[in-house]
């Protein structure tokens, strides 16, 4: 430590020396300002090259944050998705649901051999067992209607039939409804009813028995008709129309005045006006049409249902109300409830030796319909009625151009008269 004081006295009279023996020259101010700058503008464009360099790792962190954004909502809504299916992948049902499993199978295989045996009674008891245990089973309510048309009765088999085309997206299936609803058609000697049903059956799932049925016949999937799908209530007035759909429909308020109709109606109540009214019940919508005659009675038609698990909406829209004239057109959109299983990661129908399987809501099925009613009488003059295409979308075009109604597309050309 001691030596390093001669050498810091040496070195500065060393410097000293140097200078007393070189030529004194003024400072060059410009130079010291040149070198000054020159070092702020290194500082200056250093300290802008790290800006650069902060904002690209905040632009790169912002973008890496948004693809994880990204990731985490394509995430989300696949598991939604999933969600709305069935339980979470990978998910063992519970016992319950196992043992449910077992016993609609049961109940359908019981079912399909009383039916085969021309047991129908015993085929429909079957099959209300399978629904017992997955309530709204599409296969299961079509199979019942299939036993229910062998035993030829007419109306529980429709009913059936209609509630299970309603309830399924399946094109096999389909076609297997709309063939044996085309098969009660005739048993009931309606011609027009059967084409119809056996046109939709070619459409889902072409094959030969149902081109045999049509033959030479239109493809039209529409059906049409001159009278209306329900003969139509006949009222006494505004107030009992009203007083008996409150007695079906328990939601509805009891009758107090004209108010409730106003309610309810759709647009709006007018004592010579018709009404479209969709009141909702305990999970289930229905539409009716009610329309003032002549004579003051008021004619209901019930036109159309929806609802239960799944859901429903009906969406409807009197296009023409004159002295004469009523014409409603409706959409009515019904829930699937579906029954699935888990398979490679994918929701997919169950089979009969799935026995991990669950009921779920899964897409929907939408109908259409157009009704003619003669404002005079209260006495429908047309109806056209048809499924929706797979994209929801009607699949014909209905217009109005008095007194014929013209049904065009999908294989439909046709022309209903109306009496007025």
């Amino acid at each position: 430590m001691h030596l390093a004081r001669p050498l810091v006295a040496l070195a500065l009279s060393t410097v000293l020396f140097g200078a007393a023996c070189k030529e004194d020259k003024p400072a060059d101010p410009g130079k010291d300002k040149k070198e000054s700058k020159g070092e702020d503008k290194k500082a200056d464009d250093k300290k802008a090259d790290d800006k650069k360099a902060d904002d690209k790792k905040a632009d790169d962190k912002k973008a890496d944050d948004k693809a994880d954004d990204k990731k985490a909502d394509d995430k989300k809504k696949g598991d939604d998705k999933k969600a709305t299916l069935a339980p979470p992948a990978k998910q063992a049902p519970k016992a319950a649901d196992k043992g449910k499993v077992a016993a609609y199978w049961k109940a359908m295989t019981d079912g399909r051999k009383a039916t085969v045996a021309k047991k129908y009674d015993e085929a429909a008891t079957a099959f209300d067992k399978a629904l017992e245990a997955i309530p709204e089973d599409a296969r299961a309510i079509s199979e019942r209607g299939y036993a229910r048309v062998l035993a030829k009765d007419w109306k529980a088999a429709v009913a059936d039939l209609d509630k299970a085309a309603a309830r399924t997206k399946d094109k096999k299936l389909l076609g297997q409804i709309w063939f044996n609803y085309g098969l009660a058609a005739e048993g009931q000697g309606q011609k027009e009813k059967a084409r119809a049903a056996f046109a939709r059956s070619n459409e889902f799932n072409p094959s030969k028995a149902a081109k045999a049925k049509l033959g030479a016949e239109s493809v039209c999937v529409a059906t049409t008709s001159s009278d209306a799908p329900s003969a139509p209530t006949v009222h006494d007035s505004w107030k009992a129309a009203y007083e008996a759909m409150q007695k079906e429909e328990e939601a509805l308020p009891a009758w107090t005045g004209e108010a409730e109709l106003s309610a309810i109606c759709q647009p709006g109540w007018k004592k010579d006006k018709a009404c479209a009214a969709a009141p909702v019940g305990f999970m289930i919508k229905n539409l009716f049409l009610l329309v003032p005659a002549k004579d003051g009675k008021i004619h209901r038609y019930a036109l159309a249902m929806v609802g239960g698990r799944c859901g429903g909406e009906i969406e409807s829209k009197i296009a023409t109300d004159t002295t004469d004239l009523v014409h409603l057109h409706w959409r009515s959109r019904q829930g699937l409830p579906v029954f699935v299983t888990e398979k490679n990661g994918e929701m997919v129908p169950c089979g009969e030796t799935d026995t991990e399987c669950s009921t779920a809501c899964g897409e929907e099925n939408d109908d259409f319909g157009d009704l003619f009613v003669d404002k005079q009488t209260g006495v429908a003059d047309a109806y056209v009625g048809r499924a929706g295409s797979d994209d929801g979308k009607d699949p014909v075009m209905v217009t109005l151009e008095a007194p014929v109604v013209k049904v065009k597309g999908k294989g439909c050309d046709k022309e209903l008269v109306l009496a007025k």
